[in-house]
């Protein structure tokens, strides 16, 4: 960080100062264009590690995504069967309630990895990279 500003960060490798944070860091190192210059000085190894990273990242928010949109229209699904009378015991309260205690149990899941990988790799861990592969982090260090 350059100074006490998390949105500011200074490249190790190049010594170039980065402003929008890790994840415009990130693009930098791993040379992904398009928001930030490209690291000329970072080893291909760091490089190549940090873009396998940044894709699998978007590909776990992708995915959570779509599972959250399954759960929606299962919700809405399940709530004009409701309404219509033929739900067959099940009502909303009770599809609500499922739903609600699938979500809470991702979202605890999600805290464990986030808590385990701060605890392993200290407090400068982000929520953000909760996909990050161990042994990418330990390359990176």
């Amino acid at each position: 960080m350059v100074g006490d500003n998390r949105k500011t960060i200074r490249c190790k490798f190049c010594e170039k100062v980065i402003t929008g944070g890790i994840t415009r860091l990130k693009q930098h190192i791993a040379h992904v264009t398009g928001n930030v210059e490209i690291c000329h000085k970072a080893p291909k190894e760091i490089s190549s590690m940090l873009r396998k990273h940044l894709q699998d990242s978007k590909a776990s928010r992708s995915s959570m995504q779509r599972k959250k949109q399954i759960a929606l229209d299962s919700i809405t699904q399940n709530t004009r069967v409701s309404e219509s009378g033929s739900s067959g015991g099940d009502d909303i309260k009770d599809i609500e309630n499922r739903e609600l205690q699938k979500a809470i149990k991702e979202s605890r899941k999600t805290r464990v990895i986030e808590e385990q990988m701060r605890n392993r790799y200290g407090q400068g861990f982000s929520g953000s990279s909760s996909g990050l592969d161990p042994g990418l982090k330990k390359g990176m260090s």
